[in-house]
């Protein structure tokens, strides 16, 4: 064996050995956060304005408020999840104007989350300050462990804040923010493709939301009654565990990122006040599935099959996802690009050195 080769060799091992190390101890960064969240930390009352029920990564404030009658239902509203989708900011200003003059106030309260990634929203970026999709970290049965999903289920502040709210709140209804950038499915029209996306038993509610919106057709998607059929799997995500895993009922607003924040509440502020009205008339708070124990390790996905049922809703079509494609991956990618690296540049000296060696023998 050459001394070269020797060398190549001893530098290939250290780099693996450098790589490895990294990539543990950013887990365990995570997984020492994953280990700090208290599901039953007791939530501030927030019924004299803003108060903070949490700080980001970045240790921004969280902020939370609750109206209305305490003594009764909740509902939630979440104003935003991905840091690159701030149409939802407006609505966070005025919702609980709305909810206050619905009949509902009288016999519920609404809860508020002004913005759950304040970090992504500075910097406008889906992601939090760890590089984690929030929407991909929840407890869902279907979560998958990734450098950007997390290595565990609430791994970060800023999922967990809001597995706080949801269960000790427990709420009849809840209504998250977020937007899009895709075309939209075939026949939609172009870009502003606007859609109400429902998980959990809440398909009556998002007809209400789709029926009363104003200057733009928001389509009803989901299969009634709780699972999804859309083509982009959404692993992790609030939808799947709050929704379709715990039988709540849940809303998501897929605005256009083409529309300003103030666009898109003049759009669907009538639909949220038929939305409140419509759930004041209603039986409300009951019948609710608790919402299971949280385990911070990844759990196995399921293996399910679906069948038609002709007497439900039909299916529509599924939003279009600006979800990265390639950061599922369970590879530690900062320590599979050192050893890819060092493996290139120690390959190139070993070519180098190999060549001057033939160049002297040839003298």
């Amino acid at each position: 064996m050459t001394h070269a080769t020797s060398f190549a060799r001893r530098m290939l091992a250290c780099a693996i050995v450098v790589g490895i190390a990294t990539t543990i101890a950013d887990d365990n960064k995570s997984f020492a956060a994953a280990e700090a969240c208290d599901l039953n930390s007791a939530l501030p009352s927030g019924t004299n304005g803003w108060v903070e029920v949490a700080r980001s990564v970045g240790s921004r404030p969280i902020r939370y408020q609750r109206v209305g009658k305490l003594a009764g239902p909740t509902y939630l509203w979440v104003g935003g999840i991905h840091g690159n989708e701030p149409q939802g900011r407006v609505a966070s200003e005025h919702i609980a104007e709305v909810f206050l003059s619905s009949p509902l106030a009288q016999r519920a309260s609404l809860a508020i989350v002004e913005d759950l990634n304040p970090d992504g929203r500075a910097a406008q970026r889906r992601t939090n300050n760890h590089g984690v999709d929030l929407n991909r970290n929840f407890a869902a049965k279907n979560f998958t462990a990734s450098k950007g999903y997390g290595p565990t289920p609430l791994s970060e502040p800023e999922s967990c804040a809001l597995a706080r709210v949801l269960n000790q709140l427990r709420p009849t209804l809840t209504i998250v923010a977020h937007a899009h950038s895709s075309l939209g499915p075939a026949g939609a029209t172009g870009s502003r493709y606007k859609a109400i996306n429902f998980d959990g038993p809440a398909y009556e509610a998002a007809k209400v939301f789709s029926d009363h919106a104003v200057g733009a057709v928001y389509e009803v998607i989901g299969k009634p009654p709780a699972s999804r059929d859309y083509p982009d799997p959404t692993p992790g995500s609030l939808g799947q565990w709050w929704g379709v895993d715990s039988g709540n009922r849940l809303l998501t607003i897929e605005w256009s990122k083409l529309d300003t924040a103030e666009q898109a509440w003049d759009e669907t502020r009538g639909a949220m006040i038929a939305v409140f009205d419509s759930e004041a008339r209603s039986k409300i708070g009951n019948g609710l599935t608790p919402m299971p124990t949280v385990t911070l390790e990844p759990p196995p996905k399921p293996t399910t099959t679906s069948a038609t049922d002709a007497s439900t809703p039909p299916t529509t079509h599924a939003p279009p996802t600006d979800e990265p494609r390639n950061d599922a991956k369970s590879f530690p990618w900062f320590g599979g690009a050192a050893i890819v690296s060092a493996a290139v540049l120690l390959l190139a000296l070993f070519r180098k050195r190999k060549v001057k060696q033939s160049v002297r023998g040839s003298h």
